[in-house]
């Protein structure tokens, strides 16, 4: 007796992160033996299979020939962030001076679970210096400060936000009052 199982399966996970799945039963094929036999599985069909790859075994029972195919639940949603800070203006008080400035990390989870890889980067028009813990030193100008959230299945989402270094350069003008004086002098023509 010769068991068949069914294709690998692929499907999406639900809302819930987890899918119920129902697939054909085992083809089996017979040369000239008794076709009363039963088949097991160790998976029922429309059980609920979380976000993976899950291998099912089917066998026949009076023999010991058995398939197997897997299910692949996969999962399409994105990393979430929460708190992912606001773009921010930092005064600084000359156009050479770093400014400290510090935030709180965004939270990056996913759906599935499991932990996220994440990605920091900072890209600055000018001199500046920042890291992931949520702080760094900027100068005049604009810094993107970025997140990248990747999960196991590739899915990912960013958290950006712009830290700009405004300048609040004072310009002092001198003003100069220059003391005058315009003598005046009355002539006064007497008849003679």
């Amino acid at each position: 007796v010769n068991i068949i199982c069914p294709e690998n399966i692929t499907v999406s996970a639900n809302l819930n992160n987890f899918a119920y799945v129902f697939w054909s039963p085992p083809v089996l094929s017979f040369s000239g033996v008794d076709q009363s036999v039963t088949v097991i599985s160790d998976h029922d069909q429309g059980q609920r299979f979380d976000i993976g790859t899950t291998l099912v075994t089917n066998r026949i029972l009076e023999t010991e020939s058995q398939c197997q195919f897997s299910v692949t639940v996969k999962d399409d949603e994105p990393p979430k962030v929460s708190g992912c800070p606001d773009d921010v203006i930092i005064p600084v008080t000359s156009s050479s001076q770093l400014v400290t400035h510090s935030w709180i990390p965004p939270i990056l989870t996913d759906n599935s679970g499991q932990d996220v890889s994440v990605t920091f980067n900072c890209s600055p028009t000018t001199f500046s210096e920042c890291n992931r813990a949520g702080n760094g030193s900027f100068a005049v100008g604009d810094t993107t400060v970025r997140y990248t959230a990747r999960d196991m299945s590739e899915n990912r989402n960013v958290c950006a936000f712009t830290v700009t270094g405004l300048c609040i350069c004072l310009s002092v003008q001198f003003l100069v009052f220059v003391e005058c004086s315009i003598e005046y002098k009355d002539e006064i023509e007497k008849p003679v």
